[in-house]
C-alpha cells in the first residue's frame, strides 16, 4: 500500500483548485489522506472507514499529523443509509458481508448522494467488492458533479461482472478511462484456485 500510494503515486492528480474536495471511500488507516494532504494541504476530505480497528488508527493518524478539514466517518459506503454486517480481516481486506448471516460486526451504512450534490474534485472508492453497486446507484450524480474518480474493481467469484456496464455508462457521459492490473494474473485463461475474488483492477475515470 505504501508503494502504491507514495512511490507509484496511483492517486496523483493535477487540480487548479488549491482546496479540492476529495471523498475517500475505504480510507483504512488514512495513508491515502496523508498523500492527498501532501499534494493539497488545504484539501477538504470526507473519509469513510467501517472497520472499527482501522477507523481508530485513521483518527489517530489524522490527529498525530494535525490535519484539518478531514471529516471521518466510521461507516460503510453503500446503496442506502442503514446498517449491515461488516467482515473484518484486521488488515486491508475487510468487506460488507456477502450474505445477511455473515460473521462480523454491525456497522452503519451511508448513501453517498448527500455529498455528491456539489462539485467533487476526486472520488476514491476502494470498498472490496461493493463498488459496482455503489457506483451504479449514484451514477447520475457522479457523472454530473465528480471531475475524476478512482475505483478498485473486484470481480467476485461466481457473480456477474459489471465493469463493462460501468465503463459504458461513463463513456456515454463523456468520461475517459484508464485501467491497470491491481492483482497479478499472468495466465487468465488457466483456472486456478481463488477465494472470494477472481480478479482486481484499478480503474481511473476523468472528464
Amino acid at each position: 500500500m505504501l508503494d502504491e500510494i507514495f512511490v507509484r503515486e496511483n492517486y496523483k492528480f493535477v487540480c487548479g483548485n488549491p482546496s479540492p474536495t476529495i471523498i475517500d471511500c475505504g480510507a483504512n488507516i488514512g495513508l491515502g489522506i496523508l498523500y492527498f494532504k501532501s499534494l493539497y494541504p488545504d484539501a477538504k476530505i470526507h473519509a469513510f472507514e467501517p472497520d472499527p480497528g482501522a477507523y481508530e488508527k485513521l483518527v489517530a493518524n489524522m490527529n498525530a499529523n494535525g490535519l484539518e478539514d478531514v471529516h471521518t466517518y466510521n461507516e460503510a459506503v453503500w446503496i442506502e443509509d442503514g446498517e449491515l454486517v461488516f467482515e473484518t480481516d484486521g488488515s486491508w481486506g475487510g468487506h460488507i458481508a456477502d450474505d445477511a448471516g455473515g460473521q462480523g460486526v454491525k456497522v452503519k451504512t451511508r448513501l453517498l448522494d448527500g455529498l455528491l450534490n456539489e462539485h467533487v474534485d476526486f472520488l476514491k472508492i476502494d470498498i472490496e467488492g461493493a463498488e459496482s453497486e455503489v457506483i451504479m446507484r449514484s451514477k447520475e450524480l457522479i457523472a454530473k458533479n465528480v471531475e475524476r474518480m478512482f475505483f478498485e474493481w473486484h470481480s467476485l467469484s461466481g457473480e456477474q461482472q459489471r465493469l463493462g456496464e460501468i465503463l459504458a455508462f461513463f463513456e456515454r457521459k463523456g468520461f475517459r478511462y484508464h485501467i491497470k492490473e491491481a492483482s497479478n494474473k499472468p495466465t487468465p485463461f488457466v483456472p486456478r484456485p481463488c477465494g472470494r475474488m477472481d480478479s482486481q483492477l484499478d480503474v481511473f475515470l476523468w472528464k
